[in-house]
């Protein structure tokens, strides 16, 4: 009861706008949901006098899950149907944190189904899954400064509700660090390369909650930053080549997500995010990206 008392009053505390957001009800969110996610690389550039192209994706992960929160606290647990066939090795870890003030996204990826295609002076090589191993970690944060009438929470966890439409101008972080490897020996000639990337980038966006007959909400966010400091290179048969920090090289966050409340008790949601890396110059254009869709229905009760 001790401990119930002390979540109560931290769940209830009002440090808001009541006319604009305001807490469920029910003290207890029951959520089941599945999700899809992948990863994309496209460049183009040109390394030892010859001209290289490459279009790789991930396969796509589907994930089920079922969880529940309790005044705030959360726990639950997923599995992804495709490892029992032994389809899809990858594997990511996620950990977000929403509140009205600010939020931090952070993911880790290894993955192992990079497949596509790759041109060497227009010549096209077939890459198939296996040949190409990644690993991506990012982290990502903002500070909402209209964080009394503007709710992130009431987009993506419901654990507030966003009474009347509102937004919010932002500044934001992002970090990104990972390698990509390629082992070439379907080629004629031995060909290995690795790709790194290392990036802190700094920003602002904008964030909107729109709703409508207090059953819809629909957030819409971007935040362009730009990249202030990096250690990107690309290593091929041996021969490093740095490409230090160059004006335009940015990351992108980009939200939405769509919820309809039938009832008080019963929910839909849907939501989407993405991370992506883009960077340009002279003859170097490359384009990384980090994707992430959900659908969920909740109950409360």
């Amino acid at each position: 009861m001790r401990v119930d008392s002390t979540l109560q009053a931290r769940y209830y505390r009002v440090n808001y706008d009541t006319a604009f957001i305001g807490r469920p009800q029910q003290r207890l969110t029951l959520r089941a949901r599945a999700k899809a996610s992948g990863n994309s690389l496209h460049t183009d550039t040109e390394l030892e006098g010859k001209k290289l192209y490459a279009n790789l994706h991930t396969k796509t992960r589907a994930t089920l899950y079922l969880g529940a929160n309790y005044r705030g606290i959360s726990a639950g647990v997923s599995l992804n149907p495709a490892s029992f066939k032994k389809k899809n090795s990858d594997y990511e870890f996620n950990v977000n944190i929403f509140t009205n003030r600010y939020n931090i996204e952070a993911s880790y990826q290894d993955a192992h189904t990079l497949s596509g295609t790759i041109k060497i002076d227009g010549t096209p090589y077939h890459i198939p899954i296996g040949l190409v191993h990644t690993k991506i970690f990012q982290l990502t944060g903002c500070y909402t400064f209209n964080h009394r009438r503007f709710s992130w929470p009431a987009a993506f966890t419901q654990s507030y509700i966003q009474k009347r439409s509102a937004g919010s101008w932002l500044i934001g972080f992002a970090y990104q660090a990972g390698s990509l490897k390629i082992n070439t020996e379907l080629f004629n000639e031995p060909w290995k390369g690795r790709i790194y990337m290392g990036d802190l980038a700094v920003g602002g966006g904008y964030a909107h909650n729109f709703v409508w007959h207090r059953k819809w909400l629909v957030h819409l966010s971007l935040i362009p930053m730009l990249i202030v400091l990096n250690r990107n290179n690309i290593t091929v048969n041996g021969e490093r080549i740095d490409f230090p920090t160059h004006f335009p090289e940015m990351l992108l966050s980009e939200h939405l997500a769509v919820v309809y409340n039938f009832s008080h008790k019963y929910f839909l949601c849907f939501n989407a995010k993405g991370n992506s890396n883009i960077f340009v110059k002279n003859k170097h254009y490359s384009r990384q990206s980090q994707w992430q869709t959900q659908l969920s229905f909740g109950m409360r009760i």
